[in-house]
């Protein structure tokens, strides 16, 4: 049995199985399937289902998407950004693009100060470091909630850290150690 012929047989048990939920294979796809598959997906079950030689393979549904958008928070950040959007004014859609946040599980996140808007940021980051604040402020709360370290009132950090810094934050002297600065 060839490479491609053992991804094709264990893609198809591990569909069956464990995602089905959120995986369709081609041949289980029409032109009617867009809203679900996507366009090209669509366009490929389409195909397949006419007998083009189409490769074997599948697509995560977007509902796949969806439901990681909703286990994150990350609809609720990104709904708190677009409800300051006023679409008539590009600058405001804009800056809604730049602030959608890209916290990632594991970074470090620098703000001026939080607010209950971050909370879903807050969960993901390891640590928080913020230019004001003192011990009773939004980000010293969720720290000591959250149990993850915090820094307040740097003055500052938004100044000095760039994002993609690698940094190492020491609650326990209050300092932030820069390991390696970002490319610039």
């Amino acid at each position: 049995m060839g490479p491609r012929r053992l991804f094709t047989e264990t893609g198809g048990l591990f569909c069956k199985f464990i995602v089905m939920e959120f995986i369709r294979t081609f041949a289980e796809l029409g032109k009617d399937d867009s809203a679900i598959a996507g366009g090209k997906g669509a366009s490929l079950g389409e195909m397949t289902g006419v007998g083009f030689p189409v490769p074997p393979g599948f697509v995560v549904l977007a509902e796949a998407f969806e439901r990681f958008l909703e286990e994150t928070d990350l609809n609720v950040e990104i709904d708190s950004i677009l409800h300051k959007v006023n679409h008539k004014e590009i600058h405001t859609v804009e800056k809604a693009s730049e602030e959608i946040p890209e916290v990632m599980e594991g970074e470090v996140l620098v703000a001026p100060m939080t607010t209950p808007d971050y909370l879903p940021a807050m969960k993901r980051a390891t640590a928080f470091v913020t230019d004001e604040g003192g011990i009773t402020c939004h980000a010293a709360i969720v720290a000591r909630e959250l149990k993850k370290p915090c820094i307040i009132g740097t003055k500052i950090a938004t100044k000095v850290l760039k994002d993609g810094d690698l940094v190492e934050v020491d609650a326990n002297t209050g300092t932030v150690k820069i390991i390696k600065r970002a490319r610039e």
